[in-house]
C-alpha cells in the first residue's frame, strides 16, 4: 500500500494518476518523483514543481518498459508490468526477451507464463 505521506500526482492533461511525490526525510520538504509502484524515476530529490515536471515528462511510459525482477533467490528475471494499482504490481516474464540465468541456463521452460504479484511499494524491480 502506498504510504499516506506520498502525494499522488495526476497528469495535467487528463487527470490520470501517473506517480507520486515521495517526501525525503531530513531535506526540509524536498521530494522524489516515483512510479506508481514506488521506484524513483531519478536519483535526486527537489522541489514539488521540479518533481511534477519529471513525472509529466515520463507520463506512464515506464509501465511499457522492461524491468529486472529480483526473484528473492539471488537471481533476476527480465519482466514486463501487466497490472499496477496502489496495492500491488503484477509482472510477468518479458515475452520476447531471452530469459537466461546468471549460470547461462535458459529458464524459459520452467517459468514461461509465470507472473509475480508484488506489494506496492516494492524494491524488487529495477530498470532493465
Amino acid at each position: 500500500m502506498i504510504p499516506s505521506d506520498w502525494t499522488p500526482y495526476h497528469r495535467v492533461d487528463d487527470g490520470e494518476l501517473i506517480g507520486y511525490l515521495r517526501p525525503e526525510p531530513g531535506t526540509d520538504g524536498l521530494v522524489t518523483p516515483v512510479t506508481l509502484f514506488g521506484h524513483p524515476l531519478v536519483d535526486e530529490c527537489g522541489e514539488d514543481f521540479w518533481a511534477e515536471d519529471v513525472l509529466e515528462g515520463y507520463g506512464l511510459s515506464y509501465l511499457a518498459e522492461r524491468w529486472d525482477l529480483d526473484r528473492g533467490d539471488g537471481t533476476t528475471s527480465r519482466v514486463v508490468i501487466s497490472e499496477c494499482s496502489p496495492e500491488r504490481v503484477v509482472v510477468a516474464l518479458a515475452e520476447f526477451a531471452q530469459v537466461v540465468a546468471p549460470d547461462g541456463t535458459n529458464r524459459a521452460d520452467e517459468d514461461w507464463g509465470r507472473a509475480w504479484e508484488l506489494p506496492v511499494p516494492t524494491t524488487r524491480l529495477s530498470p532493465a
